[in-house]
């Protein structure tokens, strides 16, 4: 196959081809250099993946951050069919993403209370009490008394 350089790239004249390949693959070229890298990185995923697999489910439960690949987990899991440790990190798991959810109430509801739209002053003077309507509104949405 006959190669041209065309403005740091190499033309294909391949059957009329027009493809221009950029980083031709020559020995020593970049192209090989860094599928080499490529190939070498996709091993290293691999071991780690085969590391992953191999560990048993409370292990793997254990070291999982509380996000919804966690809940996922939690939930396709039989808890009817698994050991006692993997029941232990389970019930582990389900409070981090619990607590992780507490968290998020907390600074969604500090935030709204924040808001100017929550702290009508015209409201303290009518009410005679705090301004702040994030709780009620709050309470309205969880539809309980107080929150």
């Amino acid at each position: 196959m006959a190669q041209e350089l065309v403005s740091g790239a190499a033309r294909g004249e391949d059957e009329g081809s027009s493809r221009v390949q950029f980083w031709p693959a020559g020995p020593g070229s970049v192209r090989v250099l860094l599928a080499s890298q490529r190939s070498g990185l996709e091993a290293a995923l691999s071991a780690m993946v085969a590391v992953w697999e191999a560990l048993p489910e409370a292990a793997r439960l254990a070291q999982m951050l509380p996000t919804p690949a966690l809940m996922t987990r939690i939930q396709a899991l039989d808890l009817d069919e698994v050991d006692d440790a993997t029941l232990v990190e389970v019930a582990a798991a389900a409070r981090r993403v619990q607590a992780a959810a507490q968290e998020t109430l907390t600074r969604a509801a500090a935030i709204l209370a924040e808001r100017s739209a929550m702290n009508q002053p015209a409201l303290a003077l009518v009410t005679g009490g705090e301004a702040c309507t994030a709780g009620d509104e709050l309470s309205i949405r969880f539809d309980r008394a107080e929150v």
